[in-house]
């Protein structure tokens, strides 16, 4: 840690949490990724699962992602929204699923959800995931893993500076697979600076 072997620059994402005027009532960071709805949820599950304990025990704590995905694609409610890219580009949207953003191509255990993304270019990998039956959901989880869920119709996967969501209804949002908290109203957006991270040689593939 004190002398690597090499160093290499990390863009680092923020997430705002807003309320119904438009107010920042919170910020957080994070540098693999921020979700918000059904990924969210998971990440939520899994932090309080007795279950992923188990599997981790039996050193096979990675299933605990697909297993919970499973039960969420059955039972979680999408919801009304609308889609801001950039701070000008607005659409609606009924059936909303979840909304990734993406620093790392990677996250939930090797979900290549953002197969374009690179963390140097100040930039958010978005995956936005609407319009999608829960069959239709549970038949694109195992193809995230293969980066093959971007020919689904209704999965869009984008690259912008600043994205906003708000949703008709609260749900659960997520940085780095922790809880940060509920909200209808999210903004996402690299911050200025970087992260300098140890690396045991110097790559440019994602870490």
């Amino acid at each position: 840690v004190l002398t690597p072997n090499s160093q290499t620059s990390v863009d680092i994402g923020e997430l705002e949490l807003l309320d119904d005027y438009g107010n920042v009532t919170s910020k957080r960071r994070f540098v693999v990724s921020c979700g918000f709805g059904f990924d969210a949820a998971i990440c939520y599950e899994a932090l309080n699962s007795k279950f992923k304990y188990i599997l981790n025990r039996i050193h096979l704590g990675k299933l605990t992602y697909g297993l919970i995905a499973l039960k969420q694609s059955l039972f979680y409610q999408q919801t009304q929204g609308n889609l801001i890219i950039d701070n000008h580009k607005k659409k609606h949207f009924n059936n909303i699923l979840f909304l990734t953003s993406m620093i790392h191509k990677y996250e939930g255990g090797g979900a290549i959800l953002a197969p374009q993304a690179s963390y140097q270019d100040q930039k958010l990998s978005v995956c936005f995931v609407h319009n999608l039956s829960p069959l239709k959901t549970l038949l694109l989880l195992p193809t995230a893993f293969f980066a093959k869920h971007t020919r689904f119709h209704g999965v869009e996967v984008f690259d912008c500076s600043t994205v906003d969501l708000m949703l008709y209804s609260q749900r659960v949002v997520h940085t780095d697979g922790e809880y940060a908290g509920m909200s209808k109203h999210i903004r996402v957006h690299c911050v200025k600076h970087t992260l300098l991270v140890n690396t045991p040689l110097h790559t440019n593939e994602s870490i």
